[in-house]
């Protein structure tokens, strides 16, 4: 199936985000990256859990959220490339390391930030 250059970009970052983090999507839960499905249809976890993804009407993401006591390397500075419609990025509990990227600040309609509970160090850049 043949993509907009923003939708291939978009699918490049969550992608991103899914291998930024140990151990999650291994199993039946994630089986998103075979599918040419829809992403933000995308099964991030059980359906009881809070990783999830949000899309608006056009199907541009709007929300990034994890909060699943995973276990996360770095956060991706690819995120930076979601900056013309991501407004929610909750990655708390996810053990992240490192520093904050700076290409966070380049999120210009991040509206919500929550990197509570990570190994985070710096500021967060605006």
């Amino acid at each position: 199936e043949e993509y907009e250059e923003w939708r291939r970009v978009q699918r490049y970052v969550l992608a991103t985000v899914a291998f930024s983090l140990e151990g999650w999507g291994t199993g039946n839960v994630v089986d998103w990256m075979d599918s040419p499905e829809d992403e933000c249809s995308w099964v991030w976890g059980p359906v009881d859990c809070c990783d999830k993804i949000v899309c608006d009407s056009l199907g541009r993401v709007t929300q990034i959220g994890f909060d699943n006591n995973l276990v996360g390397h770095h956060i991706p500075r690819d995120l930076a490339l979601l900056g013309s419609s991501l407004e929610a990025l909750y990655f708390c509990c996810v053990d992240y390391k490192g520093s904050i990227p700076t290409q966070i600040g380049m999120l210009t309609k991040l509206e919500d930030l929550d990197l509570r509970f990570n190994d985070l160090s710096g500021r967060i850049p605006t």
